[in-house]
């Protein structure tokens, strides 16, 4: 445990447990990221194959901007050939929600939000 505090820059007062809940977190995220990208690449015009592991995922990380965004985004996918206005509803109510943890770089926001930004405009 002690090589993953110092990994993760937890502070050595932190308990076993609490030590064991943060790695949880973080192996439970890379988890998500790598089997989504499998499915959604593996199938990338049927990303509603995803669709049931990331409702799962967001079952256990309500709370999660990350898990919440890649739930809407792979949801848009499947609008994509039919309803941009839905695309972007999808993602900007997901970003609206300030109730949710702040966990996704804010980098990786600003180019998830300019790039969605462009489907906005359909919405008229």
């Amino acid at each position: 445990p002690f090589r993953i505090q110092l990994k993760h820059r937890i502070p050595p007062r932190i308990t076993c447990l609490q030590t064991f809940i943060t790695y949880r977190s973080i192996l439970l995220n890379n988890f998500i990221s790598c089997s989504v990208s499998f499915v959604i690449n593996y199938n990338y015009f049927h990303p509603e194959n995803a669709i049931p592991l990331l409702e799962e995922s967001h079952k256990m990380m309500k709370d999660s901007l990350t898990v919440s965004v890649i739930l809407a985004l792979t949801k848009a996918q499947m609008f994509i050939e039919t309803d941009w206005c839905e695309v972007w509803k999808l993602v900007e109510g997901v970003f609206e929600n300030k109730e949710l943890k702040q966990d996704l770089r804010p980098e990786a926001k600003k180019i998830i939000l300019n790039y969605m930004i462009l489907y906005r405009e359909y919405c008229r």
